[in-house]
């Protein structure tokens, strides 16, 4: 690859296409904060052929070896601005719920229709488990449900994590619409379509959707029905999240995705 690389390819046949950083300003701004950002190449050819190793197979999940060059990264600014550790916490009376089986295959969460399965392998095969694993709403079902509780004294929001794939053209994930009971300031119900329009690569990576509010202490379903007929891949989810919302009224912004034009019968694209 390196060879080939130096010999047969040309610094114009190449280009660094950097992220969006709206969000990442928006925190900035908020806590005067500090950005640190991996050196961009000026050598597209020259940062593939030395840079490689900082990045998992597919080119966008960093490697062991990158997680590493961020946290000296992180860590050389802290020292260079001469922060110190600080214990103080900020007093608060509710906390984040949140639930994970991306990285290992354990959850409590009650569900219908759905099937906890590893779906990936991980390419650097040093975690746990080695794999990724999320709930599949099964193609043979109308509808699959998840079921949340909110231990908060507060009204909680409700997000669903949810695999995507990019760019839409190879999407092998199907549209759905997502409803949450007993919301108080819902946005749904919620259209989903599981594609990723960030790159001009083919990625497969997590996205996060906010579904709605609902009361101190209430027990809700969450039901997820798939629009069109079966695609490829089933519907996957890798967690959930309760957060406290003061402001019921006001949920997360979100890009809400209309609901799309699903033809009767599909072919999944490979």
């Amino acid at each position: 690859f390196h060879e080939v690389l130096s010999q047969q390819s040309n610094p114009s046949e190449w280009e660094f296409r950097p992220g969006p950083i709206n969000y990442q300003m928006e925190a900035l701004e908020a806590v005067n904060g500090t950005l640190w950002e991996m050196p961009r190449p000026e050598n597209p050819v020259v940062a593939l052929r030395n840079k490689a190793y900082l990045y998992s197979e597919d080119m966008v999940h960093l490697s062991l070896g990158g997680h590493k060059e961020v946290a000296r990264g992180i860590r050389d600014l802290l020292l260079a601005q001469n922060k110190t550790r600080s214990n103080r916490v900020e007093p608060w009376d509710s906390r984040d719920y949140c639930e994970s089986w991306y990285e290992q295959p354990k959850t409590n969460i009650t569900k219908l229709n759905f099937q906890l399965k590893k779906f990936a392998t991980d390419p650097n095969g040093e975690k746990l488990n080695n794999g990724k694993w999320a709930l599949e709403c099964k193609n043979e079902a109308n509808a699959c449900l998840l079921e949340v509780s909110n231990n908060s004294t507060l009204p909680g929001e409700v997000f669903i994590r949810f695999m995507a794939m990019g760019p839409p053209t190879i999407n092998k994930y199907p549209h759905v619409k997502v409803r949450l009971q007993h919301a108080m300031h819902g946005i749904g119900p919620t259209f989903i379509s599981p594609e990723v329009n960030d790159y001009t690569h083919r990625v497969h990576l997590n996205r996060v959707r906010t579904l709605g509010v609902i009361p101190p202490g209430a027990t809700s379903r969450i039901t997820v029905e798939r629009l069109g007929e079966p695609t490829e891949w089933p519907f996957r989810v890798t967690g959930i999240i309760v957060t406290p919302n003061d402001r019921p009224h006001q949920v997360s912004k979100v890009t809400e995705d209309k609901p799309p034009v699903v033809a009767e019968s599909s072919t999944a694209i490979t």
